[in-house]
């Protein structure tokens, strides 16, 4: 993902890499019967979902050519922020969405292995992100995110 961020547009790398991760959480590891699905899932989650740090030169040096007031060491500080949330977030939250078990044995696949609701929110995660990219990337927002100086000091 790194040599792809420096040939090609940050945000289309980004948008691609969450298609391709959300489309893996719903298709194939929600109907994985095996343990081969599984270690499909996870080659493609780890390859397009894990490489989103891959992507932060691109992202700082988009901001700081878009917005020359902008420092590369406070936009790389707020990325690190909010994956540093995440990360400490996703442990509980996992926690809580499979507690019990729901649907285990009351739908099929992947769904139904008690996971179901942890496939579901990653997928939904992922939905997310695509249109916030997609309003970036389609809709021209970028320039609206700019007037709001959210990145000057």
């Amino acid at each position: 993902m790194g040599t792809i961020v420096d040939k090609l547009d940050v945000a289309t790398c980004i948008l691609v890499s969450t298609v391709v991760s959300t489309l893996g959480a719903f298709l194939v590891w929600g109907f994985s019967m095996s343990p081969g699905f599984l270690f499909t899932f996870s080659v493609i989650h780890g390859l397009f979902a894990g490489s989103y740090t891959s992507t932060w030169p691109g992202i700082i040096r988009d901001v700081v050519r878009k917005k020359s007031s902008a420092e590369s060491s406070l936009v790389f500080a707020w990325l690190a922020a909010g994956r540093g949330i995440g990360d400490l977030v996703s442990g509980p939250l996992s926690e809580v969405l499979i507690k019990g078990m729901p649907w285990k044995g009351r739908t099929g696949y992947g769904y139904g292995s008690g996971y179901g609701t942890l496939i579901i929110f990653t997928g939904i995660t992922g939905v997310i992100g695509e249109g916030a990219t997609l309003l970036v990337v389609v809709g021209g927002y970028e320039g609206r995110f700019q007037q709001k100086n959210f990145l000057q000091r």
